[in-house]
């Protein structure tokens, strides 16, 4: 797997430092993906992105407007949950960037997350974050793929998407969002503890596991 991979390049202090700092970066490139769910799907249309979605209503306060399925997972989902949550905070200030409003949102989860939450998230291997990812994939309500039976078809009649077949279109009103933006949220909180405790292991020879409980008094 390319994580363990790049972890074994992180890890060798007699690899040059260029080699270990683009280990370093395609390691929280790999994280990050594979807790999306629509990376973990199927080639014939794009994980989604040949998928179209309307978002009536927008993504929360934001200006974002996703075009595919792929990119209300990648980013409306998050823009109407976790960043909307920043945005009606009573300290809240217009000036707020998108850098300070996701910085505000990783100190919401870390004070929110125990030790032994932080435990229980990391305990696993990649190959069952990614499979966490595909489950939800495979939701119905999701819109990604219709099953029938046991596979993830395009449609009812179509097993996958052909150059020729219509694109079909998912309305991820603000219903859709409110069912799948704490499903994001989640996703997106163990992509930032785990790839924190890859790094660890990595680069600390003490670290074997998250001591410190993280919650704020």
């Amino acid at each position: 797997m390319s994580v363990d991979r790049d972890l074994g390049i992180l890890k060798d202090r007699s690899k040059s430092d260029e080699d270990r700092v683009f280990a370093l970066m395609a390691i929280g490139h790999w994280v990050g993906d594979i807790h999306q769910p629509l990376h973990i799907s199927f080639s014939d249309d794009k994980g989604g992105n040949a998928i179209k979605a309307r978002v009536p209503g927008g993504c929360g306060t934001s200006s974002y407007r996703p075009r595919n399925l792929h990119a209300v997972w990648d980013g409306c989902l998050l823009e109407a949950g976790l960043f909307q949550k920043v945005r009606n905070r009573a300290d809240f200030k217009p000036s707020w960037g998108r850098r300070t409003i996701t910085y505000r949102a990783v100190d919401t989860l870390l004070a929110n997350t125990s030790a032994a939450d932080e435990q229980a998230m990391v305990g696993t291997d990649p190959a069952v974050w990614a499979d966490e990812s595909f489950q939800i994939t495979l939701q119905p309500d999701v819109q990604y793929c219709v099953k029938v039976g046991a596979s993830c078809n395009y449609s009812n009649n179509q097993v996958t998407l052909g150059k020729d077949d219509e694109e079909r279109t998912v309305i991820a009103d603000r219903s859709y969002q409110e069912r799948f933006a704490s499903v994001a949220e989640d996703r997106l909180k163990k992509a930032g503890f785990r790839l924190a405790h890859l790094l660890n292991i990595a680069l600390d020879p003490n670290y074997k596991m998250p001591a410190r409980d993280t919650l704020q008094p």
